[in-house]
């Protein structure tokens, strides 16, 4: 089975691929990339959290957390910082899965005002309402796309 890449480019001429299914990543200078995936190798047990890769290393398969992550770094190009609470609430979203998240979309709406602004993002704060709507459906978007990755996985079973 082939992996089920996001494409970034970074640069003019090179492209980041990051696996839906397994989060291997490779940055080439192709736009389109084939790779077999390590979340087919795994066994139906560890499936669901995370794929064994043929070094044995473990990557974990992205949640909520990861995929609101990606959205903020391609919309404001922040990445966690030292001292923010961003590592840690990735990490409790991804805890949570999409069902626990969609139930707490305030919580983590509250979460990305609070780091908007302490960091100034501008589309996030310049108008009172638009800035919640925009980053609820920000947050939404993630936890659907963790949804329909969850989706593949159970089907693959």
């Amino acid at each position: 089975m082939d992996c089920v890449f996001d494409v970034r480019q970074i640069s003019d001429t090179m492209y980041r691929h990051t696996c839906q299914r397994c989060g291997k990543m490779q940055t080439v200078p192709a736009k389109v990339l084939r790779a077999n995936c390590s979340a087919a190798r795994s066994t139906s047990s560890n499936q669901a959290n995370a794929a064994t890769t043929s070094s044995g290393s473990r990557t974990q398969v992205k949640g909520p957390g990861d995929f609101l992550h990606d959205f903020l770094q391609k919309w404001f190009g922040e990445v966690p910082k030292a001292g923010c609470k961003c590592n840690d609430r990735i990490a409790r979203m991804n805890r949570w899965g999409p069902s626990v998240c969609r139930e707490r979309l305030e919580t983590i709406v509250e979460w990305l005002i609070e780091e908007a602004n302490k960091r100034g993002w501008q589309v996030a704060t310049k108008i009172p309402i638009l800035p919640k709507v925009f980053l609820r459906r920000l947050v939404l978007a993630a936890i659907k796309k963790s949804e329909r990755v969850m989706k593949v996985i159970q089907k693959e079973k």
